[in-house]
């Protein structure tokens, strides 16, 4: 009977309050007739509230008002109730947790478990008998407590109730995506299903481009970690959205592994988490300038996630052996192989690593491939398909030199100094290189010289040895149209070692600026060098 008649008085109290009168009810919390608890410990909650009850009980024993005495004859006397000092306390309620004035009608309607915990379940009869009471004892609201997993969840309680009570998800909440999650979750473990329609349709709705990377981040991590996604098509519409952001983001690796700025792309990769990389990784449209590059990337990411200390090193462990799974071995280069001349411990199962090098080496059967896969191999060790070229690959190396700074140079050479010119250094197929040009005394003479210096590996901090580095140099003509000096080269270079030519871009002595005029273009010296062959193997231009 009870149930019915609270079926019909939510039906009559819904066909009466239309949306803009439930959002005033939300904001002003009038007539709120119910207390609702979200914490991480309901016990302590629930022990917080049968102290605070006690406590009301004991100043109501002291404090109820009297009742009014008739005696025989004469009208009653009224008696004022007694006027108290007293204040009761709050509830000492667990740290973190979140108190919310509510509506129970409202409640009912939004959620299967408030509506067991006030109405169905018999197990809930205790928690029934929970109450909060005001500051003068003497009202008090019933009360639910509602556990949840993290303080993390604690966030969207807030605009979980809120959606309780509107339509649609507020535009102020749209720009958190992750926020939106959490909400989902929440309404999830509270059967709102309102609620739970509400934020997968505005989810699905967020256009890629508006994905941020901690947004990114938090969504493949989570679909990686539950269910969530699995039998829900708006959220599986979020997660290809948020992969596909994720490959707009990082896609192109070679701009990945050059945008070192505070904030810029290596930073941000460095910091996703292990589903963001595993997919990254893992699909076909990652582009690179080579497959040393995405081996770079990894080993970066792996060294910032043992910085942060964050996950067990069993657990990393295992992550990393997911990664390496996903490395097309057949294409590193011979100082990219990990093995004794690059040294990295991640990269597992090694045995496996040397029976897919030695198979795909010396046979070219694809039974042989497919029984090596077959014995536990990852498939994309045997996989010598090339990844998509990044939009942004290069292999040119350039460094400008002003006709002050020549002037300036010469003057400082007569003092004994060597003085060069540095241009940026660029991570070309995983190594980092740099070209410089110089001015340097011998006995009475000043002569030149340009030099491209191995600078190190990246994400790798063994140094290397033996790095052959073939291509073309050349120093633009004063004159459009005219012809450069150019030159080819061919030339060994370890860590912090430099292989290069004096007398460029012409024989000494130096001794003006004059000297360098045929090569001075628009009052600077620009010389450029393209890398053609790094370890063997040939650079995309």
């Amino acid at each position: 009977m009870l149930r019915s008649t609270i079926d019909w008085g939510v039906s009559k109290v819904m066909e009466v309050l239309n949306g803009t009168a439930l959002a005033r009810l939300w904001e002003t919390k009038a007539f709120s007739d119910v207390t609702v608890v979200f914490t991480q410990d309901p016990a302590a909650a629930k022990a917080a509230a049968s102290t605070h009850m006690a406590s009301a009980e004991a100043v109501l024993d002291v404090v109820s008002p009297q009742k009014p005495r008739r005696t025989r004859g004469q009208a009653a006397k009224q008696v004022q109730p007694v006027v108290h000092k007293y204040q009761m306390a709050a509830p000492a309620w667990p740290q973190g947790s979140i108190v919310v004035d509510a509506h129970t009608l409202q409640l009912l309607t939004a959620s299967k478990v408030f509506e067991k915990q006030m109405l169905d379940n018999a197990d809930m009869a205790a928690d029934r008998k929970l109450r909060v009471y005001s500051q003068d004892a003497l009202s008090s609201k019933p009360l639910l407590v509602v556990g949840v997993d993290s303080a993390e969840m604690l966030q969207a309680v807030e605009p979980f109730m809120r959606l309780a009570y509107i339509q649609g998800v507020p535009a102020d909440i749209m720009t958190r995506p992750d926020l939106v999650l959490l909400i989902y979750q929440l309404a999830d473990q509270l059967e709102s299903h309102v609620v739970m329609s509400a934020c997968t349709a505005a989810l699905a709705a967020i256009p890629p481009e508006k994905l941020q990377t901690s947004h990114i981040s938090f969504v493949l991590q989570l679909f990686h970690d539950t269910e969530l996604a699995t039998a829900n098509k708006d959220l599986q519409q979020l997660q290809a959205n948020c992969e596909t952001r994720l490959l707009q983001l990082f896609g192109d690796a070679a701009a990945v592994i050059h945008d070192t700025a505070a904030g810029g792309l290596r930073g941000q990769f460095c910091g996703l988490p292990f589903a963001a990389v595993l997919h990254w990784i893992a699909s076909d449209k990652l582009a690179t300038d080579h497959e040393n590059t995405i081996m770079a990337l990894l080993s970066l990411w792996w060294e910032q996630q043992k910085k942060a200390k964050v996950l067990p090193a069993e657990v990393l462990t295992t992550q990393m052996v997911q990664l390496a799974a996903h490395v097309r071995v057949q294409l590193l280069s011979p100082l990219f192989t990990p093995g004794e001349l690059l040294p990295v411990p991640w990269f597992q199962p090694r045995a496996k690593l040397h029976t897919a090098m030695l198979v795909a080496k010396l046979s070219s059967s694809k039974g042989n491939h497919e029984r090596v896969v077959a014995e536990g191999c990852p498939p994309a060790w045997m996989n010598s398909q090339p990844r998509p070229k990044a939009p942004s690959a290069g292999n040119l190396l350039q460094v400008e030199v002003t006709e002050e700074q020549i002037k300036q140079g010469l003057e400082r050479i007569k003092l004994g100094s060597t003085v060069s010119w540095s241009g940026p250094t660029k991570h070309i197929m995983g190594f980092s290189l740099n070209l410089y040009w110089q001015l340097l005394a011998t006995g009475a003479d000043v002569k030149t010289g340009l030099f491209l210096r191995g600078v190190g590996r990246v994400g790798a901090s063994d140094a290397f040895d033996g790095l052959c580095v073939e291509g073309t140099m050349s120093c633009l003509a004063a004159e459009a149209g005219a012809t450069p000096y150019s030159r080819s080269f061919n030339t060994f270079l370890s860590t912090n070692t430099s292989g290069g030519y004096h007398d460029v871009p012409k024989a000494g002595p130096i001794n003006a600026v004059s000297d360098l005029a045929r090569w001075l273009r628009e009052g600077k010296l620009v010389y450029v060098m393209s890398i053609e062959k790094v370890d063997g193997v040939v650079c995309q231009s």
